[in-house]
């Protein structure tokens, strides 16, 4: 009998007890491998920091676990490295020497926000094995990516990290058809202006002329967690038109998703994907986001939501009033499954891996 690939999974993070939700996506990459049939180990940060001091140091003993890598990395099949330019400061020595090397991006490492990721981005790609396989979440990506790097297309592959797992993501009544009884807006993100969380605020200071529009009343629901949660809950804790959910595990989140009628996933960020969208709409609920990479790729008008023009609020509110008033016509879970489950990732990997 053939003996299991052996894959080394290396990120600058693993959910643990103390930080649940860092990084989830490397576990939802571990379970999809490890179902494809691949064996698995983990060379991972330690989370269980509740301090600047405490995380520094969890990195520095990751960094030394990498420092000490190259003795270890022989003795794999594939070595499949996540956010790189977090990692690349102890394997300047030897990344190039890495064998069947994996990268997979994800959006600080493409999309940098501060000065000490631009740099250690800079550093990353001057590194970069030529070749070596590429994976990242969108097409927009892809194209970045090859202007970065001057690599070749068939060299990437595209594939949400972990996918949607169909299975728990779905709607929790067959036929979830919203009559004109009342209608649910929701929003999943972080309670930040960068995720755009004060459009959806805009929205609900609307509500009266949403409900007009509507012929109908008009909820709102949020998850209060994020950056400015505790000045938005000061401002909405005595709105009777919001409710304020307590944060989700993240296996729970399809309970919320199926309270809504539609998301607005009002992000300002240059988002690697967007998961919270991709799972409400494996839960049957619609998307309203911005006409801008990569929400439009999969918010495709009049199948799973409407995109409104980039920035602008009136559209984004003129776009969330004709998804309720046309609610029937969407049907956004067909391309979650054909596109973007944790299936459909399942069968990519077992491509990968035998490129």
């Amino acid at each position: 009998m053939r003996a299991k690939l052996h894959i080394l999974l290396i990120n600058n993070g693993y959910p643990s007890y103390t930080q649940p939700y860092y990084t989830t996506y490397i576990k939802s990459i571990q379970e999809c491998l490890e179902e494809a049939g691949f064996r698995v180990s983990l060379l991972v940060m330690d989370t269980n920091f509740k301090s600047k001091i405490s995380k520094a140091k969890c990195y520095a003993k990751y960094y030394i676990e990498l420092l000490k890598g190259f003795k270890k990395i022989k003795k794999f099949d594939f070595v499949y490295i996540n956010n790189l330019p977090y990692s690349i400061l102890p394997m300047i020595a030897y990344i190039r020497k890495i064998p069947n090397l994996i990268i997979h991006w994800h959006g600080d490492d493409i999309f940098p926000e501060k000065v000490h990721g631009r740099i250690l981005n800079f550093i990353s790609y001057s590194l970069v094995p030529k070749n070596c396989i590429h994976i990242v979440p969108s097409e927009y990506f892809a194209k970045v990516l090859i202007g970065k790097l001057k690599i070749e297309k068939d060299r990437i592959f595209i594939l949400p990290s972990g996918g949607v797992d169909t299975e728990i993501f779905r709607p929790l009544r067959k036929n979830k058809k919203i009559c004109n009884q009342a209608y649910h807006i929701g929003f999943a993100s972080n309670v930040w202006k960068r995720k755009g969380f004060d459009y959806f605020y805009n929205l609900i200071k609307d509500a009266s002329y949403l409900e007009q529009q509507l012929g109908a009343p008009v909820f709102f629901h949020y998850i209060n967690y994020g950056i400015e949660k505790d000045y938005y809950y000061n401002l909405l804790k005595n709105n009777k038109k919001v409710i304020i959910h307590k944060p989700y595990p993240k296996k729970m989140m399809y309970k919320f998703y199926n309270k809504l009628s539609v998301l607005v996933f009002s992000s300002r960020l240059s988002e690697s994907l967007g998961l919270v969208a991709l799972e409400a709409m494996a839960c049957g609920v619609p998307v309203v986001g911005f006409d801008r990479p990569p929400m439009n790729e999969y918010i495709l008008a009049g199948v799973t939501g409407e995109l409104a023009k980039d920035g602008d609020y009136f559209s984004l509110r003129e776009k969330t009033i004709k998804v309720l008033g046309d609610i029937n016509i969407y049907s956004p879970r067909s391309l979650i499954i054909k596109k973007y489950s944790k299936e459909f990732v399942i069968q990519q990997y077992k491509k990968i891996f035998i490129y």
